[in-house]
């Protein structure tokens, strides 16, 4: 896990920190055309995806700006439609 402690800015900065990924990387998994990396906190290739220290899941700003647990159960379906630009699918609960 890369650190994000430095004498500038401190312990706390990763707690203000913004981090987003867009496109594909090795090892991916597609899932009705869309490029799916892993789940939450998938054991390997965690480098630039959505990792966290949360065990079971991690938190993650949606773009309403309102921030959900997810769970690193999530089904790949419905993890793809929440990464999907509007294309009129119905997610459901997750």
């Amino acid at each position: 896990h890369p650190s994000f402690t430095s004498p500038e800015n401190g312990p706390d900065a990763a707690a203000t920190m913004t981090l987003v990924h867009a496109g594909p990387s090795g090892g991916e998994l597609d899932i009705t055309g869309f490029p799916i990396i892993h789940p939450v906190n998938y054991p390997t290739f965690h480098v630039g995806q959505m990792y966290s220290e949360h065990a079971g899941g991690g938190h993650v700003c949606l773009g309403d700006g309102s921030v959900r647990f997810v769970s690193e159960n999530i089904n790949l379906l419905t993890w793809a439609e929440l990464a999907s630009i509007g294309e009129g699918e119905v997610t459901g609960e997750y």
